[in-house]
């Protein structure tokens, strides 16, 4: 900004005096006019002056109180070229500038307070036009907001997308902008469709007249060098040379003045004036000659050994192939020199061409055109910086900065892993004191330099020592400086320099696992606390892997998991991202950088490596999204929804280009950009195709007829001549993209097609179908069918970006990676961790990681390249269920435990073992719709399906099936009576009571309103039986079935759960509205509750035996523990389960709690802390413990032990848990002599180097 000490870092202020006057005055009078263009910009080439003019005229906007804010871009300074950090400075000068301004912004950020990492548009609106517009009323006249250079901003396309933002600025807002730049071809052409050939909204320098600028230029040198005799045909000479560049006169006038001070300033003069023609020609002719006439002198000092002039040498090319200006000081640490008063007197004759700061001692070069010259060998002949050479003589010192520091564990001294970074009162002062900055800048730009350099194979030593031995140090160094994200994306650099250069397998290998932890690290709140790289991340990680073998046998005491979990866990998984509903859709970017995730009726773009949310959500769709997708130039996001439109969507600012396209007659189901992005593609339930003008919103083709069923996914090809759909009604069908002529039925699959997708190379095309069949189609044969892989229903497919494998996704919850030379799906790598139906999937771009998207609301990022096994994860961890347990019951003699789960497997457990008991599959019983069941207290078992059948298996009465009234429809709730005499159905409206000995529906009766029945349940007399339906109780006297009484108040949301107390004098019942009640059952009122400790819907409860306590489950994964004795209810509550608990059982005894999960997990509890296994007190060391949502165990102080991964956490036995059954197998965590929380530092033992 302007006026600040980074100016006087990179050497920036005003003109000189009686200079640029005409200029000025033309922006000044833009500036100060009442009626005036929004938008001026000052453009120039290289060299013309246009930062010089910018900062004068702010010095005179800053005088007259005009100047809201400014931003200097400079490509040497990393903070000032990222677009990014634009916005939010701009802001922050304009809350100093305007209280009202402040006020509204500060209540902006109240709301949101990472406004400032969203997009570009998103953070316009929020930090700067919403305070404007509160603020417009207080402002009397336009703000002038100055931004220099926006050229030397890095990314062409963020700069692009920040001049569409401020250009498409409303113009009532009480803001105007100056934008200054070089005529780059991107900034040039938005700002001429902005300004035009207006006179009075455009500046160009280089196009001025050539004699106003020679007068200007001889009135700087005159100023400039004021103090030396020159004599007037010096002078002249001087402007002559000059040109119209000023940068040649600033440079020209530096050197003469540095001469000055050495008695040498008439030879530096002459030998300026006197140089003969270089090699260069054209417009760098003269800046050439001038830059190697410093250089000679310099590097030809008579006072310079020829080591000083290596140094010197060292030094310069340091400074130009740096990736960001470094100190004197940062300079003599990398290059192992003596001090920054060295490097200073080192460069101390190249001060006309390079700035010193005095304040910062930062070096810059004074111009780009100056890096530009020593990297071109025919401009800079013998002074020529070869970028590769001094690229690998950085990157060496680089990597020796890092491996000889000290110390090389816990370098801020943090005494305690309890506590994240940002609880540490002093943690940045420690930071700055023991991260210097050499330490600083290698740890972020050693990868830079390692891939600049020539002769790579010559670092691969250096680099090996670095993954086995440094690359904790170097994670903690990014994890304090809050840029462990950035470890991410170098790790994967590295790795693909590694394949790159064919560097020795064990560091590619090394590599890729260390991208897999860094990744895994910088994804999830285990970043929080840098001790913790050291206290979870090393415990859970996989023993075989390379980061194990290299870092583990330097650990002491550190917690060591223990569990079949441990064995059975999923190494391919990255990261577990939570959304708020079921995703049905999730795209990674082209470049992988970014996500679009799909979410109910919200769609998100998240950062691809943190998940960090960056736009969203954005909302506008009525019903659930169903599909999203990047253009293949990533600068859009469509979605399609079951609300029957699609929207297209600005993928950098979120909004909407076009209004939302709309024609469908029914649900939009799946869509596809064409590969030049301009067209877009639609399939819908209404059995059509639409080809739609992304630019003009408009159909261009269609409707496309011919299925006969649901349109269920479309693909253009990757020439965009052809579109491929798949339908419900078996087929796929083939289209010319351009004319919308059908031109192949693809017939073959026996259920319907879900999913269709094109090779890269648009050989083949993959179809997936409810068949349980993959199928690939010969493109080049006219879709002849090549293969049939069969194994599961499909819901999606895609290949690899090698047209090597095929992806998919199925309603096992399970992701498949297919080779195609064997396709077979006993030869494909399986990927569990997904708790519901997986139904999207897809490679990045460059194929190393696989994006999932799930009905358990989660998204997940798996490594592709991992080395995996297809026996791996075929081995049977245990006989646990793959899907969400919904059902839970002991049995009376408590030797057994009895589940079901939603994919209609029952089965039965030894409670004391966790192992199956008898049939440990009995799902062969029941057809597949069917939808509920119960258990009969002598084992029976009563099923009921969707389509309204009840099937009944007794042990001692027959065996029958029976079928309600057609249209009462699916039955939705069973309960068998405690006296195994009768039934209760629950339906879509109606309730029924079944005698099982007649086989007689004694209750028949229509629910009042009519609503869903969601739970049925007996007295323990088995004399009544009660439901529920809305928010309504019913309760039914089986002798007379009669209704006895409708308890209509109380629950303002959906009943749910209900259950009669032992004794028969209580009901239970769970709500929606988060609360348990208790009704007495003789007077039909409220006897206690509401009990208030859920946070959201309960649904399920149980009464204790012994009638003095309930349990009770809900989706917040709590099961709440209420004392009917006690004064304030809520006894205790259990917690470990990962998803919402849907069933909860008390043992017979009264002793143990049973609770089923959509975590796919059963756990079996303790009921009183007293009765707590002994084997579970090496759990408890540390207190009651708990695991929080975001996977740290905390003790009873809510201190932070450890980070469990989110696959790890299913499994996991609490400290009141007795066992869990769980399809990975259990993990159990003993605490006892573990290092941790004031005694962590004594974990590690990092490797010493000799220095």
């Amino acid at each position: 900004m302007y006026n600040s000490t980074e100016a006087t870092d990179v050497n920036r202020g005003p003109c000189a005096p009686e200079t640029r006057k005409a200029e000025l005055e033309k922006l000044s009078g833009w500036a100060h006019r009442t009626q005036a263009h929004k938008i001026y910009w000052l453009n120039g080439m290289a060299g013309t002056g246009k930062t010089t003019i910018v900062y004068s005229l702010c010095t005179e906007l800053d005088s007259s109180r005009r100047l809201g804010a400014s931003f200097f871009c400079s490509r040497m300074i990393p903070e000032c070229r990222n677009v990014k950090h634009i916005l939010p400075s701009i802001a922050y000068q304009l809350a100093s500038f305007s209280l009202p301004f402040r006020y509204a912004l500060s209540q902006v950020l109240k709301s949101d307070r990472d406004v400032h990492n969203r997009l570009l548009k998103n953070q316009f609106d929020s930090l700067i036009v919403k305070p404007l517009q509160e603020a417009r009323h207080t402002l009397s006249f336009d703000i002038i907001v100055v931004i220099d250079a926006l050229d030397e901003c890095e990314n062409e396309n963020s700069v692009g997308q920040i001049l569409d933002v401020l250009l498409g600025n409303d113009q009532s807002l009480p803001i105007r902008f100056l934008i200054s730049s070089r005529p780059e071809p991107g900034i040039y052409r938005r700002m001429m469709k902005q300004v035009g050939e207006s006179f009075d909204a455009r500046l160009v320098l280089h196009e001025l007249d050539q004699i106003t600028v020679k007068n200007d230029i001889r009135a700087y040198l005159t100023h400039e060098l004021d103090d030396i005799p020159l004599t007037p045909t010096q002078l002249e000479a001087l402007v002559e040379r000059s040109g119209v560049l000023f940068i040649y006169a600033a440079t020209a006038a530096g050197y003469i003045k540095a001469g000055y001070l050495l008695m040498d300033h008439e030879e530096r003069l002459d030998m300026i004036l006197g140089t003969s023609p270089f090699s260069s020609e054209g417009k760098d002719k003269h800046i050439d000659e001038l830059y190697n006439t410093i250089l000679n002198a310099a590097f030809n000092n008579t006072s310079l050994d020829q080591l000083g002039r290596e140094r010197m040498g060292t030094v310069l090319n340091t400074v130009i192939c740096a990736q960001e200006p470094m100190t004197t000081h940062a300079l003599a640490g990398l290059l192992k020199l003596k001090s920054g008063e060295q490097v200073e007197a080192l460069l101390r004759p190249l001060g006309s061409v390079l700035h010193v700061s005095e304040k910062s001692g930062l070096v810059t070069a004074l111009h780009t055109s100056f890096p530009d010259f020593l990297l071109d060998q025919r401009r800079s002949t013998m002074f020529y910086c070869n970028l590769a050479q001094h690229n690998k003589i950085i990157a060496r010192a680089c990597l020796g900065v890092i491996k000889h520091h000290d110390p090389q564990f816990n370098i801020c001294n943090i005494e305690s892993s309890y506590h994240p970074d940002e609880k540490i009162a002093d943690l940045d002062e420690r930071i700055n004191k023991a991260i210097s900055p050499q330490l600083f800048y290698s740890c972020r730009h050693w990868a830079n330099h390692v891939q600049l350099a020539g002769e790579p194979r010559e670092l691969a030593e250096s680099v090996l020592d670095f993954l086995s031995v440094r690359l904790l140090l170097w994670m903690e160094v990014l994890n304090l400086k809050k840029c462990i994200h950035l470890g991410v994306n170098i790790m994967r650099q590295i790795e693909n320099w590694g394949r790159q250069v064919e560097a020795p397998v064990e560091l590619t290998e090394l590599a890729h696992d260390a991208w897999r932890f860094v990744t895994m690290f910088a994804s999830h709140p285990v970043s929080r606390s840098t001790p913790h790289i050291y206290i979870s991340m090393l415990p859970f990680w996989p023993a075989e892997g390379p980061i194990s073998l290299h870092y583990t046998s330097r650990t002491q005491n550190i917690i060591k998991p223990a569990g079949i979990a441990l064995i059975n866990r999923q190494p391919a998984l990255l990261a577990t991202w939570s959304f708020g509903s079921q995703v049905r859709s999730t795209k990674f970017s082209p470049d992988g950088s970014r996500i679009a995730v799909a979410s109910g009726k919200e769609l998100f773009i998240i950062n691809g490596s943190t998940g960090q949310r960056l736009v969203g959500p954005l909302k506008g769709h009525t019903n659930t999204i169903s599909s999203a997708e990047f253009s293949p130039d990533g600068l859009h996001v469509a979605s399609s929804s079951w609300d029957g439109t699609i929207r297209v969507w600005n993928a950098q600012t979120g909004q909407m280009p076009v209004p939302p396209l709309a024609g469908h007659a029914l649900s939009v189901e799946s869509i596809h950009f064409s590969p030049d992005s301009a067209r877009l593609v639609s399939g819908s339930w209404d059995t059509t195709l639409r080809v739609w003008d992304i630019t003009t919103g408009e159909m261009v083709m269609g409707p496309l007829e011919g299925h006969i069923a649901f349109v269920t996914s479309v693909m253009f090809s990757p020439d965009g001549n052809l579109i491929a759909s798949g339908s419900s009604d078996k087929t796929i069908r083939i289209w010319e993209a351009q004319s919308g002529a059908m031109k192949y039925v693809l017939e073959g699959h026996t259920a319907g097609v879900t999913s269709v997708a094109f090779s890269p190379d648009g050989s083949y095309l993959a179809s997936g179908a409810r068949d349980k069949t993959i199928k690939r189609w010969d493109v080049k044969r006219e879709f002849e069918p090549w293969v049939s892989i069969e194994g599961y229903i499909i819901t999606a497919i895609q290949f690899s970006p090698d047209g090597q494998r095929i992806v998919s996704a199925s309603e096992d919850n399970t992701i498949r990676i297919i080779t195609l030379e064997r396709p077979h799906w006993k030869d494909a790598v399986s990927l569990r961790g997904h708790t519901n139906y997986v139904i999207s999937i897809m490679f990045s771009q460059d194929g190393s990681r696989i994006l999932s998207g799930s009905s358990d609301n989660t998204v997940r990022v798996w490594d592709a390249k991992a080395r995996l096994t297809t026996t791996q994860y075929f081995r049977p961890a245990s006989d646990g269920h793959h899907n969400e347990v919904n059902l839970v019951q002991y049995l009376p003699d408590d030797a057994h435990i009895v589940s079901k789960s939603i994919d209609r497997v029952v089965r039965s457990w030894h409670p004391q073992t966790c192992r199956a008991s008898g049939n440990a599959d009995m799902h062969l019983r029941f057809a597949k719709e069917q939808g509920c069941i119960a258990f009969s207290r002598r084992g029976g078992t009563v099923s009921g399906s969707l389509s309204g059948v009840i099937q009944v298996h007794s042990n001692d009465q027959a065996s029958f099936r029976a079928t309600v009234t057609d249209r009462h429809g699916a039955i939705s709730a069973l309960a068998w009576s405690p006296n195994d005499e009768f039934i209760a159905a629950g339906l879509d409206a109606a309730i029924q009571l079944w005698d099982i000995r007649t086989r007689q529906v004694l209750v028949n009766q229509h629910t009042s309103p009519p609503n869903r029945v969601t739970s049925v349940v007996f007295s323990l007399n088995s004399q009544f039986f009660a439901a529920t339906s809305g928010n309504i109780i019913t309760i039914w006297d089986i002798e007379d079935g009669q209704r006895k009484q409708n308890i209509l108040e109380g629950h303002t949301q959906l009943t749910t759960s209900v259950s009669f107390s032992p004794d028969n004098k209580l009901i239970a019942s769970g709500s929606k509205d988060t609360t348990v009640r208790v009704w007495n059952f003789q007077t039909r009122r409220t006897a206690f509750g509401p009990f208030r400790g859920h946070t959201d819907e309960v649904t399920c409860l149980t009464f204790s035996p012994d009638g003095t306590r309930i349990a009770s489950g809900s989706r917040d994964m709590r099961i709440c523990l209420w004392d009917l004795h006690s004064e304030d209810m809520l006894f205790e509550t259990l917690e470990g389960h990962t998803g919402a608990v849907l069933s909860v059982a008390f043992s017979h005894s009264g002793a143990y709690i049973v609770s089923g999960s959509s975590d796919c997990a059963i756990r079996i509890w303790t009921s009183k802390p007293e009765n707590t296994n002994p084997d579970s007190v090496s759990r408890a060391s540390f207190g009651s413990w708990s695991l929080t949502r975001e996977g740290w165990i905390t003790d009873s102080r809510g201190r932070a032990l450890l980070w469990v991964p989110t696959d790890l956490r299913a499994p996991l036995l609490m400290p009141r848990n007795t066992g869990i059954i769980c399809a990975n197998g259990s993990l159990n965590l003993d605490f006892e002599s573990t290092t941790i929380g004031e005694t962590w530092s004594g974990c590690y033992t990092p490797v010493r180097s000799l220095v």
